[in-house]
């Protein structure tokens, strides 16, 4: 198949012991709880063949989100796995996936290697082998959480194209490493919260995030921390400045919506799944309205586990 090869690898300690690592991901029955692939299209059905945990144990899949195509187990031995993943649609691709474990003790050291083909030009080569390498990276994570948890604390309801009202704004724009967003994103919006416990910001009717830009490739986020309002807020020219802060007003727009309840860690399942929705359907990027996320509680009140978080791509779908 002609096309252009990529490859990766990554490695994580999994505080279980080899064996229980090494049951679960010879057995495809289970990876429905932790894969980000099957994240995105819960309802889909997926068929299994063969016996769990020898050679030939095969998954297939035909869904809308997440396409068509099937992942074997094809090699094992007492301390590696190995799979050869194919797909139908969106396009047409193989990889081999393979999984190295150590025991240590009571923990695992699990080395990951991927290494396949896509249909893609050169001109998509790194933003798709950034994208695959952020997918596999976050089952990595999942996979650990799940094991270590005993279950994945994370669930994404796709919701519809709804329309949403216009707001005004008042928030902190900033960029960060992407592996920094969590520190700096915790960082923004506490000192929108302490201004407004100040009563030098007024009382907001929501808090969010505005994306202006998410580069996979070179790993950085363009992002603004939000106080949103229903009316425009009394805030001088003066007071946005001394704080340097930003403002303005969001027009009523139609938005592409996944609910996420969980930590905000896992929040990429969300993404994932309302960014493959706008695949899908081929619906137009509203470039008026930033992709946002809307926060419906605070983690100063609830526990990670029941954080409710709306993912809105503004879209022009009527157009």
């Amino acid at each position: 198949m002609l096309g252009i090869p990529f490859g990766f690898k990554n490695s994580i300690i999994i505080h279980k012991h080899v064996s229980v690592v090494s049951s679960v991901l010879s057995d495809l029955s289970q990876w429905k709880d932790w894969s980000p692939w099957q994240c995105m299209e819960p309802e889909c059905l997926f068929n299994l063949e063969g016996t769990k945990g020898e050679e030939g144990h095969k998954q297939s899949w035909e869904g809308e989100r997440v396409g068509s195509g099937s992942f074997t187990l094809i090699g094992k031995t007492s301390g590696s796995l190995i799979y050869r993943l194919e797909t139908s649609t969106p396009w047409r691709s193989y990889s081999q996936i393979s999984f190295s474990l150590k025991g240590r003790g009571g923990e695992t050291i699990v080395d990951w290697r991927v290494k396949g083909c896509v249909p893609f030009t050169s001109l998509l080569q790194k933003m798709t082998k950034s994208w695959l390498e952020n997918f596999f990276d976050r089952g990595l994570f999942m996979l650990k959480d799940f094991l270590e948890l005993g279950s994945l604390p994370s669930r994404s309801q796709y919701v519809g194209v709804v329309d949403r009202p216009g707001f005004s704004y008042i928030g902190i724009r900033d960029t960060c490493d992407l592996v920094e967003m969590s520190t700096a994103m915790s960082r923004d919006f506490e000192v929108l919260t302490v201004l407004v416990e100040q009563a030098k910001l007024p009382e907001p009717d929501a808090y969010l995030a505005f994306y202006y830009r998410y580069d996979i490739v070179k790993k950085r986020c363009d992002y603004m921390c939000v106080l949103a309002y229903n009316d425009p807020p009394a805030v001088t020219p003066d007071q946005l400045k001394h704080y340097k802060l930003k403002s303005g007003q969001v027009p009523s727009h139609q938005s592409i919506q996944v609910r996420h309840i969980g930590p905000y860690k896992y929040l990429g399942n969300a993404w994932a799944m309302a960014m493959s929705e706008q695949s899908l359907h081929y619906y137009k990027e509203d470039r008026l309205v930033p992709w946002y996320e809307l926060y419906l509680n605070s983690p100063l009140n609830y526990i990670p586990e029941d954080l409710m978080t709306e993912i809105n791509l503004p879209t022009n779908i009527d157009s």
